[in-house]
């Protein structure tokens, strides 16, 4: 159904006649950098034998992203557009296509999410001697939902 919804879409002017199209190109939940929990939480002494600082949810995820550039993964959904234009094709739709990832109805991602922030994020955070395993059990202890930032891009080439 979604692919003959973009196909008259791709293949319809403004005033609803038919034209000629290029291929279309789509790029579905195109991660756009931003990861949080709702509600968030601010930073705390861990209490261990180190009494390291539990990063902040804003700082953990900030890592975690910058972990992410450092790997080599593209939070920018624009510098996409700019390949594509670039290469001759155009941008003929952009939508919001967030995550709201429920750690109860959805726990299976949710657990997968977590793996995700702690094998990324977990090495950002120990070089500033933050407690990421405190983190991960903070999070584990007290579940909320995680939204994760997407956009879908469709392009005609």
């Amino acid at each position: 159904q979604l692919v003959l919804s973009l196909l008259k879409f791709a293949r319809t002017t403004e005033s609803g006649i038919s034209k000629k199209t290029a291929p279309l190109v789509y790029f579905p939940i195109t991660f756009s950098g931003i990861t949080q929990f709702i509600p968030s939480i601010p930073a705390q002494t861990s209490g261990n034998v180190k009494n390291e600082l539990i990063p902040s949810d804003t700082t953990a995820f900030s890592l975690y992203s910058d972990s992410l550039s450092d790997l080599g993964h593209n939070l920018d959904p624009q510098r996409i557009v700019i390949a594509i234009e670039n290469h001759g094709g155009s941008l003929i739709g952009e939508a919001s296509s967030d995550w709201n990832i429920d750690p109860i109805s959805n726990n299976v991602l949710w657990e997968t999410m977590i793996y995700f922030f702690g094998m990324s994020g977990a090495p950002a955070m120990a070089k500033y001697k933050l407690d990421a395993s405190g983190w991960i059990e903070r999070t584990r202890m007290d579940q909320r939902k995680i939204i994760v930032s997407n956009v879908d891009l469709l392009f005609n080439l």
